[in-house]
């Protein structure tokens, strides 16, 4: 590959691409990569997410007679960002009560987060219908958005997810959020094209 720069569709079929699917790239070096997830936004996706001084960006559930704050953070899906002090318990059944409570939509992705320092996060996510999973480079940048919003964070953090670790940047000038880690092979294939086809010069 010649290029240091490109970008990839993430959607499920060429013609239901969108600005959420496409995803810019850099390499950095052989081993790792910096990619560009956007910008945060509200809910209801009005309007860019951005931290304000005099806005609350909590919002509260009451759980079995226990009030919970999250925030909310919309990036590829909405994004219940719920922090706490540690990550024990049984967070499968706290993940199921949370998503079947309104306002929570059906598809949200619920990222309970642990702040270890102004510069570390720790973050376990469930998804709805899916279950736990292991790593999702979106759910870091929402836990960083939150944490950047209630004052737990600076806005440059190291992120520990289940299989892995993320450096996530929110720049404030831009509004856009990049994370940057180790890329690994997952597979290998052949492209067969037509003859008549032009190869890619990249």
């Amino acid at each position: 590959m010649k290029t240091e720069n490109f970008t990839i569709d993430s959607s499920s079929a060429p013609d239901t691409a969108n600005k959420d699917s496409i995803a810019e790239l850099e390499i950095i070096d052989s081993r790792n990569l910096t990619v560009s997830c956007g910008p945060p936004y509200y809910w209801d996706r009005k309007q860019e997410l951005r931290e304000q001084a005099e806005e609350d960006y909590t919002h509260k559930l009451l759980i079995e007679e226990r009030e919970l704050s999250f925030t909310p953070v919309f990036l590829d899906k909405a994004h219940l960002v719920l922090f706490l002090p540690d990550l024990q318990g049984d967070l499968q059944k706290l993940a199921d009560q949370l998503t079947d409570v309104q306002p929570i939509k059906h598809s949200v992705s619920i990222d309970f987060t642990s702040v270890y320092s102004r510069e570390t996060l720790r973050v376990l996510t469930w998804v709805s219908g899916q279950g736990q999973i292991m790593a999702n480079d979106h759910s870091a940048c929402a836990a960083v958005v939150a944490a950047v919003l209630n004052g737990f964070s600076e806005r440059a953090v190291q992120v520990y997810l289940e299989s892995g670790n993320l450096l996530v940047d929110w720049s404030e000038n831009k509004n856009q959020l990049f994370t940057s880690g180790p890329a690994d092979y997952v597979f290998t294939g052949t492209y067969f094209y037509d003859e008549g086809d032009k190869p890619s010069d990249s």
